[in-house]
């Protein structure tokens, strides 16, 4: 079979993926746009086209990529602690720093309610908690975007994060139980994957957009990025291949292999895509990883533009918030996650000084 190999793409300088990553993420804030603007969710053309939005699109690629390079850093851990850690990391730092400014900063500027009675609401607690713990996305501040189209939703992007970190615990089960160093782990993601994609023949199992539907989607893509890296070494990419899956999605649009297939076709094209280099802006997006900060400051930025400017039109309200959420995922990269991201290193680091001195 023609393609690429993944294998000798994985690491940093070799790959794009950090720029798909800034793809999704910008893809995300555009499609949650439409919504702000209008009240609609499904405002996004693109649901009309393909049954999903841009955003949703933008999501399954999102876990594609953790799958892949999540598989990877498991595989290349010593171990399950430090794997809990660089997890811990990557998401904690960021979450807890945009939950803060969103409650001690964006939400005493714009909230209809005295300060002293915005502070004090049991419901600025409550969004505290519930937004950290990942419980939803839809957790209300009192007074805060309470006339917008999309009445009190405050960052409604978190709510994917909670799936993201069942796939990070699932996948560390699977490696506490032996799974990685028997090999079993190939055959435990492709029986899933099948297992999956035959839920869709019973269309009536599980209802559409529901947690239970979108639990499924989203382990299923990580899956794939999973199983990939695990098989880098023999599985080929290329647009021959991504072209034929193209056609097939397209075929079976409408059918009950759709979405699986689908998926199936976005890991495709996201690979080959990934496993390519685009000079500069490849170089500029791995040195800055802005896609995790425009992804949770999206959606805020996008109500409070909409709040200060109601009558903007949907270009420059899409220029603008994605312009501003560029500038707050660059200032959330260079403040709060490299510095975090720097800590991984910290215990081998101590444990190696100690050796020498000792």
């Amino acid at each position: 079979m023609q393609g690429r190999l993944l294998v000798g793409h994985e690491a940093p300088g070799t790959n794009s993926f950090s720029l798909l990553r800034l793809a999704a993420a910008a893809a995300v804030v555009v499609s949650h746009n439409f919504g702000i603007l209008t009240g609609d969710l499904k405002a996004d053309p693109v649901d009309a086209w393909t049954g999903f939005t841009l955003g949703k699109h933008a999501v399954h690629v999102f876990f594609v990529l953790s799958g892949l390079l999540i598989t990877m850093s498991l595989v290349r851990r010593a171990n399950l602690v430090d794997y809990a850690r660089a997890r811990a990391l990557r998401i904690g730092p960021g979450l807890l720093v945009c939950v803060l400014v969103t409650t001690f900063v964006l939400g005493p500027l714009v909230t209809v309610l005295p300060l002293a009675a915005y502070l004090s609401h049991a419901e600025t607690a409550a969004y505290l908690v519930k937004s950290l713990a990942l419980v939803t996305g839809k957790a209300p501040l009192p007074g805060v975007f309470a006339s917008a189209p999309i009445a009190g939703e405050i960052n409604l992007s978190l709510w994917t994060l909670k799936y993201e970190v069942v796939c990070y615990v699932l996948l560390a089960l699977a490696a506490a139980l032996g799974a990685l160093r028997s090999g079993y782990l190939r055959p435990v993601l492709l029986g899933l994957l099948l297992v999956i994609a035959a839920s869709y023949l019973w269309p009536q199992a599980i209802v559409v957009d529901t947690p239970l539907d979108n639990a499924r989607r989203f382990l299923f893509c990580f899956s794939l990025g999973a199983l990939a890296y695990l098989e880098r070494e023999r599985l080929r990419y290329g647009w021959t291949i991504c072209v034929a899956a193209l056609l097939a999605t397209l075929a079976l649009s409408g059918t009950r292999f759709g979405v699986p297939v689908m998926l199936v076709a976005t890991a495709l094209v996201v690979i080959t895509l990934g496993t390519r280099r685009y000079g500069a802006v490849s170089q500029l997006t791995d040195r800055y990883d802005l896609s995790y900060g425009v992804y949770v400051y999206g959606w805020p930025v996008g109500q409070t533009v909409l709040l200060l400017a109601p009558a903007i039109g949907l270009l420059p309200f899409q220029a603008t918030t994605l312009g501003l959420s560029l500038l707050l995922g660059l200032a959330s990269w260079v403040l709060v996650e490299r510095p975090a991201l720097q800590l991984k290193a910290w215990p081998a680091t101590w444990r190696a000084e100690r050796r020498s001195v000792a």
